[in-house]
């Protein structure tokens, strides 16, 4: 296809990758699902896939990585050229997309794009290569995945047209490659330029100052709504900081700060411009008045078009409140199950504590039963080991497998008792049966050594006549 003149539409869709090699210590090969002739869920079908093999020849694989996690990718910045004056992209910025690898046009000696046939739809298919030497989060994240991650074509369409709602890409060039975060949905419906958020939370990131637009070009003439908002004689070292209104707006947060002019947004996701000042160590707020913040896309030959944020957000705002609430449901649904399940968990606990006391004392009640009336153990023996079953030593004594222990142990722990205090018994009797051999009557009194006191006859006679 001939390079086309108009600026293409860019659109961006969903694929997939797997691991399916592992040996090379410096690459990992994987398997790329990136384009499929059926309807996805954007409404947009790509015809004729197998002319498209070679676009996807010799392209990087890209990813991003923001607060040291897998992000969302199609990540860069808009950096103005001070030669020309001209914006362009730029992706050495920390936040910003880079390659992890790329898809080379051959594979052991073949073209390496192919077409597949996978669950009954045609896909593009390539082997990718990464590196892994230069991206081992990335690689180990993957292999945590269960060796897949979710993957983000983009593709330029030149021309289009739409039938019964679905619209058909006749003529398009596939771009790119972006692995997704684990956590970060594969396909953004309806995007057309870029990327622009994932959540109502990354509305920060956007930067909204309704009142800034003149400064991406100062040679701009201001316009009735930048006048407005802009404060002539502004002291610089008074001006106040977005850090420095936190909690003086109580139920909005603060988006930006120019000059005095503050803008904020609502719980409800509305937008609002009031004002700050400083004076004498004591910030002053002003009264707030309902906004409408826009987004100003511009191209290198000057033409500017002015979007409502709403516009661009108002899916994802809807998505965001269909995503609470069911994060509300399952919430709830999940503390119920928590709380039956704590439950379950103190009467089990209760069941296995009383197991533990009635082995003990059913194992002493067991072994007392063979044994004379005055040679039976008492229950005061067992008395530490009553204890440790009612302090719950015994209630989390489980085998390999989860079963509960704890009262065999126990009743393990009495007969261990109990033997130790069998042997202390046959030790004591031991020493009363040698005591009494080796007594001496006085006529074994041997003949020449005094006989002791209180000892004989003569010890018998004296303690009778006390």
């Amino acid at each position: 296809m001939d390079e086309p003149i108009e600026k293409p539409i860019h659109r961006i869709l969903d694929g997939q990758l797997k691991l399916c090699e592992t040996s090379n210590p410096m690459l990992r090969k994987v398997v790329l699902m990136l384009l499929n002739d059926t309807v996805c869920r954007n409404n947009w079908l790509f015809e004729h896939i197998e002319d498209h093999l070679n676009d996807v020849a010799e392209i990087p694989i890209l990813y991003s990585v923001i607060n040291g996690k897998i992000a969302n990718g199609h990540d860069f910045e808009m950096v103005r050229d001070p030669k020309t004056g001209k914006l362009y992209p730029s992706y050495i910025g920390a936040n910003c997309e880079h390659p992890a690898g790329w898809i080379k046009e051959t594979e052991d000696g073949k073209f390496n794009p192919h077409i597949e046939n996978i669950d009954g739809k045609n896909w593009i298919v390539a082997i990718g290569t990464l590196w892994y030497f230069y991206n081992r989060e990335l690689i180990d994240e993957i292999e945590r995945n269960g060796g897949q991650m979710n993957v983000s074509i983009e593709a330029d369409v030149y021309k289009n047209r739409i039938v019964d709602g679905v619209e058909y890409e006749e003529e398009y060039r596939i771009v790119g490659v972006t692995i997704l975060g684990t956590d970060v949905p594969p396909a953004f419906a309806g995007a057309n330029i870029r990327k622009l958020s994932a959540s109502i939370g990354e509305l920060e990131q956007l930067k909204i100052r309704a009142a800034s637009y003149e400064q991406v070009d100062n040679s701009e003439p201001q316009t009735q709504n930048n006048k407005n908002l802009k404060k002539e004689g502004t002291d610089s070292m008074n001006k106040l900081k977005v850090k420095d209104l936190d909690g003086k707006f109580p139920g909005f947060k603060v988006l930006a700060v120019q000059d005095e002019n503050v803008v904020l947004l609502s719980e409800k996701g509305e937008f609002f411009l009031s004002s700050a000042k400083s004076e004498n160590g004591e910030i002053i707020c002003g009264s707030k008045s309902e906004i409408t913040p826009v987004i100003l896309f511009a191209n290198e030959g000057g033409l500017k078009i002015e979007l409502p944020v709403a516009m661009i957000t108002e899916s994802l705002q809807a998505r965001c409140a269909e995503l609470e609430k069911k994060y509300e449901d399952e919430h709830k649904t999940c503390q119920t199950a928590t709380t039956a399940l704590e439950t379950m968990q103190a009467a089990e606990k209760v069941r296995r504590r009383d197991e533990a006391t009635t082995a003990i004392k059913a194992r002493l009640a067991q072994i007392n039963a063979d044994r004379p009336e005055d040679c039976k153990f008492k229950e005061e023996i067992c008395a530490n080991l009553l204890t440790a079953a009612a302090e719950d030593k015994y209630t989390n004594l489980v085998d390999a497998e989860g079963k509960f222990i704890g009262a065999s142990i126990a009743a393990r722990d009495v007969d261990a008792l109990c033997m130790e205090e069998q042997i202390k018994y046959q030790k004591a009797q031991a020493e009363i049966k040698t005591a009494s051999e080796k007594k001496t009557f006085a006529w074994e009194q041997p003949i020449g050594e005094p006989q002791k006191a209180n000892e004989g006859i003569l010890g018998a006679i004296s303690r009778v006549m006390k």
